[in-house]
């Protein structure tokens, strides 16, 4: 959509959600007492624990979860597409991974090609079913960095509060 004050082009995020389960979710939340203010995408919230307030680059972030695995793109902080795929608990898992990475990753970098800033320049995998060896994979599959993600990124200074939890456990 073009800005009407600079001409610029401005993106626009829809989320759609069943009616059933923002109910459910607000059930639960009013039963314990609690005043709900607004509820956010689960896909939006990986990404604005993982991703740096500032930062306006377009990564994937792989997230892995029981039952399924999802893949957000996100740039500027925001989710833009979202996929999702069946976790596997197969000798073939990875392979199906990496073949929905690459038709992302294609997908998306063939639609924003003219814009260079925003190709997908780094996987950033969490999630508590991740398989840390999954990175090196990803990384060799897709010339991409490939990083664990980090969820104490946006909750506090690590130089001056560290939680006594390891950092695997911290990706659960």
């Amino acid at each position: 959509f073009p800005s009407h004050d600079k001409g610029q082009e401005v993106d626009v995020i829809v989320s759609a959600v069943l009616q059933s389960a923002i109910e459910s979710y607000l059930e639960v939340l009013q039963a314990a007492g609690l005043e709900i203010y607004s509820l956010e995408t689960e896909s939006q919230a990986v990404a604005r624990a993982l991703i740096p307030p500032h930062d306006t680059k377009t990564d994937l972030i792989i997230h892995f979860g029981a039952r399924i695995v999802g893949l957000y793109v996100v740039s500027h902080r925001l989710v833009h597409f979202t996929s999702t795929i069946n976790r596997l608990e197969s000798d073939d898992a990875s392979n199906s991974l990496i073949a929905e990475v690459k038709k992302v990753i294609s997908y998306w970098n063939t639609e924003r090609s003219a814009s260079n800033e925003r190709t997908i320049q780094k996987i950033i995998l969490c999630g508590s079913g991740l398989d840390e060896s999954i990175t090196e994979t990803l990384a060799n599959s897709f010339q991409l960095e490939t990083v664990l993600g980090d969820v104490w990124e946006n909750a506090f200074r690590p130089d001056i509060v560290v939680p006594d939890i390891s950092f695997t456990d911290s990706l659960s």
